[in-house]
């Protein structure tokens, strides 16, 4: 268990893991392996309802990145929706199988940016959380359309007030469009 984020052994040697309030959400990487865990709370916790599966600070604990996820970018995506949220990431992966990327807890939009170059990919659409949105996400979505406007890419916004939404047989069509300029 010594490596793997979230578990740690305690004075008697018994090897535990990190509880936490809530369930595990898999962050998946580009070859569709689970890379680590996000853990989404039962109730907020500084702000915050997601987590990494964790155990830094532990005897033989191990910390966990800043993952970003991946699903369905190939030589021939043109267009890919990006999320602050794996939870909705895994949602519009196995309900309507687009190409995603998502992230969490991260502070600028070098690791999103990095996910996209050098791809086909013309239309970028957030979808973004509410009333759950928060200062963070505006500032990093901010960050990457500043970024991405100058290189041509159309960036455009979905909003998700339930997810029931992915259901919802127009998601691909019912977006608001929001124009940075």
């Amino acid at each position: 268990m010594h490596g793997i984020p979230g578990f740690y052994q305690e004075e008697d040697f018994k090897w535990c893991l990190n509880s936490y309030d809530g369930f595990f959400v898999p962050v998946f990487d580009k070859n569709g392996y689970i890379q680590g865990l996000s853990v989404h709370l039962s109730k907020p916790f500084n702000n915050t309802s997601d987590l990494w599966f964790s155990s830094n600070n532990k005897i033989n604990g191990t910390p966990a990145k800043s993952w970003i996820m991946r699903h369905g970018i190939n030589e021939n995506t043109d267009t890919v929706y990006i999320t602050d949220n794996f939870l909705v990431a895994n949602l519009m992966k196995e309900t309507i199988n687009v190409p995603v990327i998502a992230f969490q807890n991260i502070s600028n939009s070098y690791m999103i940016l990095k996910e996209i170059e050098e791809k086909p990919i013309k239309n970028i659409i957030f979808v973004i959380r509410l009333p759950q949105s928060n200062q963070n996400l505006d500032y990093i979505i901010r960050r990457i359309i500043r970024d991405l406007l100058p290189l041509g890419y159309n960036i455009d916004t979905k909003y998700v007030k339930s997810y029931k939404d992915f259901f919802d047989k127009n998601f691909d069509v019912t977006y608001t469009l929001k124009k940075a300029s």
